[in-house]
């Protein structure tokens, strides 16, 4: 039951964190009027290849990286097919880029690597298959609220064997960012109350997470980046 009033306030909370970006119709649902049999929760793990899309006169993109993730997932179905999916996830954003600054630096490599780890709440629909042979399929899309908890800049030396120079960004680092995701998975049903499922989803920003003005202001740039962060995640989990 503590685990359910947990996911409840974490759905209640998606929803008004969305709506402070745009009018959002499902806020002005009555939890009241929710049918408690419809929902199932559930844990996942997600691995992803992550990158940064940039718009600046100096800073570019330079390739991606590898994160990890875990989180909690929520599910409420509406009927046979129709689902509205949320939770609460804790992921890492990031990739390489490179500046004048870094190709100028004699110790340390070209470019360097961005890395951001953020509390996401994703709020969207789910369209399913029916079950055959205890195996469905699913399409689903909706949007993401990130709330950022770390940023840092990793140089690397050019001095064999050593450690990564590290850099704290958060000042640099807008407070929260608002995207989207869309992917397609399957879930395999163990039992009545038990699944497995995987998914892949492409997620992308449609705010800076860059605080551009304080790049200007602290002298790094003359001109306020853009820093637009994108992932393609494999999530592999379980419903109860």
């Amino acid at each position: 039951m503590r685990l359910l009033n947990i996911v409840l306030s974490l759905l209640l909370l998606s929803q008004l964190a969305i709506a402070q970006y745009r009018d959002n119709p499902l806020s002005q649902i009555d939890m009241s009027k929710l049918n408690m049999e419809q929902f199932s929760f559930g844990v996942r793990i997600t691995p992803a290849i992550a990158w940064l899309n940039t718009k600046h006169n100096d800073l570019e993109a330079d390739g991606a990286t590898m994160k990890i993730g875990a989180g909690i997932v929520a599910k409420y179905e509406i009927n046979s097919i129709l689902s509205v999916i949320s939770g609460v996830n804790f992921n890492g954003l990031g990739g390489y880029v490179f500046d004048n600054e870094s190709l100028n630096e004699e110790t340390t490599k070209d470019n360097y690597k961005i890395n951001y780890l953020q509390t996401e709440i994703p709020l969207g629909l789910r369209l399913e298959t029916s079950d055959f042979q205890k195996t469905s399929f699913f399409v689903q899309g909706g949007f993401l609220t990130g709330f950022i908890l770390e940023a840092n800049e990793k140089r690397q030396s050019i001095i064999p064997n050593s450690s990564p120079i590290k850099t704290d960004i958060i000042s640099f680092t807008n407070p929260s960012t608002v995207g989207y995701f869309a992917g397609i998975g399957m879930q395999y049903r163990i039992t009545k109350s038990l699944e497995l499922f995987s998914d892949i989803n492409f997620k992308n920003t449609i705010t800076s997470i860059a605080n551009g003005n304080e790049y200007v202001l602290k002298n790094r740039y003359t001109e306020s980046p853009t820093i637009i962060p994108g992932s393609l995640e494999l999530s592999i989990g379980i419903m109860f």
